[in-house]
């Protein structure tokens, strides 16, 4: 992932603690289908809308006033 999106080799971290994310919330076939998530907190893992491309562009909301920098 860190490759591909040709983000800085810096960011090792943050790619593998995504990368365990997005295991957790995958189905697996020796878990009947189910996530990891799912098995250890006994709720559905079903809001996926949250998770987005590695590396794409995020903006951040300005709470303060639109002309602070």
């Amino acid at each position: 992932m860190l490759s591909h999106s040709r983000l800085n080799k810096a960011l090792w971290g943050e790619t593998l603690s995504y990368a365990r994310h997005i295991v957790n919330w995958l189905p697996s076939t020796t878990l009947n289908r189910r996530t990891p998530f799912e098995v250890w907190s006994s709720s559905p893992a079903n809001d996926y809308d949250y998770m987005c491309v590695f590396g794409c562009l995020t903006y951040y909301h300005v709470t303060e006033s639109k002309l602070d920098p």
